[in-house]
Protein backbone atom coordinates (compact mmCIF):
# COMPACT_ATOMS: atom_id res chain seq x y z
CA UNK A 1 0.00 0.00 0.00
CA UNK A 2 3.08 2.51 0.82
CA UNK A 3 4.33 1.33 -2.40
CA UNK A 4 1.30 2.54 -4.67
CA UNK A 5 0.75 5.38 -2.31
CA UNK A 6 4.43 6.89 -3.11
CA UNK A 7 3.81 6.14 -6.82
CA UNK A 8 0.99 8.04 -6.95
CA UNK A 9 2.58 10.86 -5.44
CA UNK A 10 5.29 10.75 -7.88
CA UNK A 11 3.02 10.75 -10.82
CA UNK A 12 1.21 13.33 -9.13
CA UNK A 13 4.56 15.32 -9.31
CA UNK A 14 5.31 14.59 -12.44
CA UNK A 15 1.83 15.60 -14.42
CA UNK A 16 2.07 18.95 -12.51
CA UNK A 17 5.67 19.58 -13.62
CA UNK A 18 4.43 18.69 -17.14
CA UNK A 19 1.30 20.97 -17.51
CA UNK A 20 3.60 23.63 -16.09
CA UNK A 21 5.96 23.21 -18.86
CA UNK A 22 3.31 22.94 -21.13
CA UNK A 23 1.55 26.60 -20.06
CA UNK A 24 4.66 28.25 -20.49
CA UNK A 25 6.38 26.84 -23.27
CA UNK A 26 9.81 26.30 -21.84
CA UNK A 27 11.79 23.69 -20.10
CA UNK A 28 13.93 25.82 -17.55
CA UNK A 29 16.25 24.51 -14.57
CA UNK A 30 13.31 24.98 -12.21
CA UNK A 31 11.59 22.37 -14.15
CA UNK A 32 14.23 19.80 -13.62
CA UNK A 33 14.66 21.14 -9.97
CA UNK A 34 10.91 20.44 -9.56
CA UNK A 35 11.18 17.16 -10.98
CA UNK A 36 14.02 15.85 -8.66
CA UNK A 37 10.89 15.18 -5.54
CA UNK A 38 9.11 13.00 -7.94
CA UNK A 39 11.95 10.94 -9.17
CA UNK A 40 13.12 10.44 -5.98
CA UNK A 41 9.38 9.47 -4.57
CA UNK A 42 9.16 7.18 -7.23
CA UNK A 43 12.55 5.32 -6.50
CA UNK A 44 12.23 4.90 -3.01
CA UNK A 45 8.41 3.90 -3.00
CA UNK A 46 9.75 0.65 -5.07
CA UNK A 47 12.24 0.03 -2.38
CA UNK A 48 10.08 -0.05 0.59
CA UNK A 49 8.74 -3.46 2.13
CA UNK A 50 9.60 -6.04 4.88
CA UNK A 51 12.67 -8.21 4.16
CA UNK A 52 14.01 -11.11 6.04
CA UNK A 53 18.18 -11.19 5.28
CA UNK A 54 19.55 -14.55 7.27
CA UNK A 55 18.58 -13.93 10.72
CA UNK A 56 18.29 -10.05 10.43
CA UNK A 57 14.53 -8.71 9.73
CA UNK A 58 14.65 -5.28 7.39
CA UNK A 59 12.24 -2.64 7.25
CA UNK A 60 12.61 -0.38 4.96
CA UNK A 61 10.54 2.92 5.08
CA UNK A 62 10.43 6.43 3.56
CA UNK A 63 13.51 7.98 5.75
CA UNK A 64 15.66 5.10 7.24
CA UNK A 65 16.19 1.34 6.83
CA UNK A 66 16.17 -0.64 10.07
CA UNK A 67 18.20 -3.84 10.08
CA UNK A 68 16.85 -5.84 13.55
CA UNK A 69 18.63 -8.83 14.54
CA UNK A 70 15.63 -11.74 15.08
CA UNK A 71 17.03 -12.70 18.81
CA UNK A 72 15.93 -9.10 19.66
CA UNK A 73 12.41 -9.54 18.64
CA UNK A 74 10.38 -10.73 21.42
CA UNK A 75 7.01 -10.64 19.36
CA UNK A 76 5.77 -9.74 16.16
CA UNK A 77 2.73 -7.06 16.29
CA UNK A 78 -0.08 -6.28 13.99
CA UNK A 79 -0.90 -2.25 15.15
CA UNK A 80 -3.66 0.21 13.40
CA UNK A 81 -2.32 2.78 11.38
CA UNK A 82 -1.76 5.68 12.70
CA UNK A 83 0.63 8.07 10.81
CA UNK A 84 0.76 11.37 7.89
CA UNK A 85 -1.74 10.23 6.28
CA UNK A 86 -4.20 10.04 8.82
CA UNK A 87 -2.99 12.70 11.00
CA UNK A 88 -1.68 10.10 13.79
CA UNK A 89 -5.46 9.56 14.86
CA UNK A 90 -6.35 6.52 16.49
CA UNK A 91 -9.69 5.41 15.75
CA UNK A 92 -10.54 6.98 12.53
CA UNK A 93 -11.79 4.97 8.91
CA UNK A 94 -7.85 4.33 8.09
CA UNK A 95 -6.57 3.00 11.09
CA UNK A 96 -9.60 0.80 11.34
CA UNK A 97 -8.86 -0.82 8.08
CA UNK A 98 -5.23 -0.52 7.67
CA UNK A 99 -2.84 -2.49 9.52
CA UNK A 100 1.22 -1.96 10.53
CA UNK A 101 3.92 -4.37 11.19
CA UNK A 102 5.21 -3.99 14.53
CA UNK A 103 7.86 -5.54 16.59
CA UNK A 104 8.15 -5.56 20.24
CA UNK A 105 11.94 -5.67 21.12
CA UNK A 106 12.70 -5.77 24.62
CA UNK A 107 10.38 -3.87 26.61
CA UNK A 108 9.50 -1.60 23.55
CA UNK A 109 6.73 -2.19 21.16
CA UNK A 110 7.32 -0.51 17.65
CA UNK A 111 5.31 -0.14 15.32
CA UNK A 112 6.33 0.66 11.36
CA UNK A 113 3.86 2.80 9.38
CA UNK A 114 5.76 2.12 5.76
CA UNK A 115 4.51 -1.14 6.06
CA UNK A 116 0.80 -0.18 5.77
CA UNK A 117 -1.68 -3.23 4.08
CA UNK A 118 -5.10 -4.22 4.37
CA UNK A 119 -6.46 -5.93 7.44
CA UNK A 120 -6.89 -9.12 5.24
CA UNK A 121 -2.89 -8.80 3.80
CA UNK A 122 -2.07 -8.48 7.86
CA UNK A 123 -3.53 -11.23 8.75
CA UNK A 124 -2.22 -13.36 6.12
CA UNK A 125 1.94 -11.70 6.09
CA UNK A 126 2.54 -11.17 9.56
CA UNK A 127 2.14 -15.15 10.66
CA UNK A 128 4.36 -15.74 7.64
CA UNK A 129 6.92 -13.55 9.11
CA UNK A 130 6.27 -15.21 12.79
CA UNK A 131 7.04 -18.63 10.93
CA UNK A 132 10.43 -16.94 9.95
CA UNK A 133 11.46 -15.68 12.74
CA UNK A 134 10.24 -18.21 15.37
CA UNK A 135 8.54 -15.58 18.01
CA UNK A 136 5.19 -15.37 19.41
CA UNK A 137 2.95 -12.80 17.89
CA UNK A 138 0.18 -10.56 19.62
CA UNK A 139 -2.46 -9.65 17.06
CA UNK A 140 -4.05 -6.54 19.07
CA UNK A 141 -6.69 -5.92 16.76
CA UNK A 142 -8.02 -9.60 16.79
CA UNK A 143 -7.88 -9.16 20.43
CA UNK A 144 -9.91 -5.62 20.61
CA UNK A 145 -12.54 -7.32 18.55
Amino acid sequence: MARAVGLLLALGFGVAIVFGVAATGTVAVGAFAAALPAVLLAVRSMMLGVWIQGTDLLIVSWLRTYRIVDEEIAEVLIGDYSGYFNRWADGDLMSRHVSVLGLAIGRNDRLFPATAMRNSTARRRIPEIEDVLRVASQHRRDAQR
